[in-house]
């Protein structure tokens, strides 16, 4: 227990390098392609609207990423890896691929438009505005 502390951080080491990776920067910016908002647990007043391109990315057309591993870096990363925003992007991730069946596209060519509409009929918060 007395080394535990001094241990590597490994829960750090990995994420998809999606169309957008979200940034300390992106706090409290609106985005086109939100999928929903969420807090920052760490720092209140914060917030941060998840865009759908930190979901997916240029090299895999069929495959969505949700919960930690979704494409963020420093602080954004802290505010998107617990609970709260993993449940935000598995739903927004699950009503993509839905689409993207429905469709017959690829991950990158999911209609915003749809997805963000069958998402706000669901309760989803797209915009903290």
């Amino acid at each position: 227990l007395l080394a535990l502390p001094g241990m590597a951080q490994f829960r750090r080491t990995r994420s998809v390098t999606g169309l957008y990776r979200l940034s300390e920067k992106d706090a409290m910016k609106p985005f086109d392609d939100s999928i929903g908002c969420t807090g920052h647990w760490l720092k209140p007043g914060i917030v941060y609207e998840l865009p759908y391109r930190i979901l997916v990315n240029d090299t895999h057309g069929n495959i969505f990423t949700a919960g930690r591993a979704v494409s963020a870096s420093g602080d954004a990363w802290e505010a998107v890896r617990v609970i709260p925003p993993a449940v935000i992007t598995g739903q927004a991730a699950g009503t993509a691929a839905a689409i993207a069946i429905r469709n017959k596209c690829s991950n990158k060519d999911v209609p915003i438009s749809q997805l963000q509409t069958d998402l706000k009929n669901a309760g989803v918060i797209l915009h903290y505005q």
